[in-house]
């Protein structure tokens, strides 16, 4: 009896092993496939030496191997990959260990359960746990391009940054220069006072201007720092001199439908939809009892004698079960009323971000094709007036400031212009920098 008692067990364990496997686990490859690029021994990758002549695609690649937002959302997907396994599988059995005591031990029974969830139960559960688990994917996704949209918006601040200062020096230097003039003329009586005091003003401010746009530097290193994902104690990797790869944006029906196909947050909140319908199915089966089935025997007993023992729980509490299911159709229903707001959302956005980018580059082309030239011949009029004494230095002064000030608004549009097709791209996943499609191991 004995050698049948153990030959029950190793066989209810082989069932248990069996049904185990009835349960699917979501599949690893998705994640195994972005692990052995992200982090491959689950450690970085060899993160490329950053240069003033390292091509910009290599300052992408380290923000996105290096930034700590994108790691947590890796390891957020991860974790939720490994949830939906554990969902799918069976609860532990349970050895169970039973005695009647009087005076000596009267029975010692040792036995074997397992509580078997109702049919479909499990799949259901594992099913739940991988759409959160899409949904993590999709946020990585989404993080990754966040990290190259930081790398290109602190490059072109960067750029305009030190044109501005560039424009501002010139802008002092001409100042200081009307200012010598200015003083000369007061003693040949040629100048009033009323023009030093004007120069003096003007001298004051670019001086002022120059000092503020010189301290934001340390705003842009920060930004650099965070965009990259350097420590606080590092060293600062310089920008890059090459500059970012140009962007070419489609037309408005073609955006809009790349935008609506293919933005990530749009797909974590389909997947949002996929959790709540497998949370109804799961509701449903409440009404469906739950199974414990377990084997013992009394070891004190000569022949041993088989005990098998089954239950299953009764679904009794109908209230408790219609609220569950009222409760899982609540939540589809506001899953489908967010995907439908976050798309009119991001219709609104991909509209006010595409009418800022063609007002910027309508600006620009202005300044480049109408307002730089009536400038420069204003400038060429007024230095000929100055030359033969028709008109003082205050207006040639005023003539050049105007071309510095044009070129300040033109570099400023053009910055602006970039970053806002950036955040365009940002909102079309489809259009995904090709260090993206490496890291994701996408074609």
């Amino acid at each position: 009896m004995m050698k049948i008692f153990f030959v029950l067990i190793a066989a209810f364990c082989f069932a248990l092993l069996m049904l185990n496997g009835c349960s699917s686990p979501p599949s690893r490859e998705a994640i195994e496939s972005v692990e052995a690029n992200y982090r491959p021994n689950e450690d970085k990758p060899v993160l490329p030496l950053l240069t003033p002549d390292s091509p910009f695609s290599d300052f992408i690649t380290y923000a996105m191997l290096n930034n700590p937002n994108v790691e947590a959302a890796f390891y957020d997907w991860k974790m939720s990959v490994e949830e939906a396994v554990a969902a799918g599988s069976l609860p532990n059995p349970q050895l169970t260990l039973n005695a009647e005591i009087t005076s000596i031990v009267e029975s010692f029974i040792i036995g074997l359960a397992q509580e078997l969830p109702g049919p479909g139960k499990l799949e259901l559960q594992a099913e739940a746990v991988s759409a959160i688990a899409r949904k993590k994917r999709f946020i990585f996704e989404n993080e990754l391009l966040n990290a190259a949209f930081k790398v290109n918006e602190t490059f072109s601040q960067n750029g305009l940054l030190n044109e501005k200062i560039s424009l501002t020096r010139q802008m002092l230097e001409l100042a200081d220069t009307g200012e010598s003039s200015v003083r000369a003329g007061l003693e040949t009586g040629l100048e009033s006072p009323r023009n030093l005091t004007l120069i003096q003003s003007e001298q004051a401010r670019l001086r002022n201007e120059l000092a503020n746009l010189e301290d934001s530097r340390k705003v842009i290193f920060a930004q650099w720092r965070e965009a990259l994902g350097i420590g606080i104690s590092e060293p600062l990797p310089p920008f890059p001199r090459s500059m970012p790869p140009k962007h070419v944006l489609p037309d408005e029906d073609a955006l809009l439908n790349a935008a609506l196909t293919s933005n990530a947050q749009l797909k974590a909140l389909s997947e949002e939809i996929k959790l709540a319908e497998t949370l109804v199915k799961l509701a449903y089966k409440e009404n469906v009892p739950d199974f414990d089935a377990g084997l013992g025997t009394n070891t004190r007993q000569k022949p041993w004698s088989l005990m098998p023992e089954i239950g299953l729980t009764l679904p009794v509490w109908r209230d408790k079960i219609g609220a569950q299911i009222a409760s899982a159709r609540a939540g589809e229903k506001e899953s489908r009323s967010m995907l439908s707001a976050a798309k009119l959302e991001l219709v609104i956005t991909l509209a006010e971000k595409s009418f800022m980018w063609r007002e910027l580059r309508r600006q620009s082309k202005l300044i480049e094709t109408q307002l730089m030239p009536l400038a420069t011949v204003k400038l060429q009029s007024s230095e000929s007036s100055y030359t033969t004494g028709g008109s003082g230095i205050m207006e040639w002064i005023e003539s050049a400031n105007e071309i510095l000030e044009l070129k300040t608004l033109l570099s400023e549009s053009t910055a602006r212009e970039e970053i806002a097709l950036s955040e365009i791209m940002l909102l079309i996943l489809s259009r995904q920098p090709e260090e993206t499609n490496r890291i994701l191991n996408s074609k």
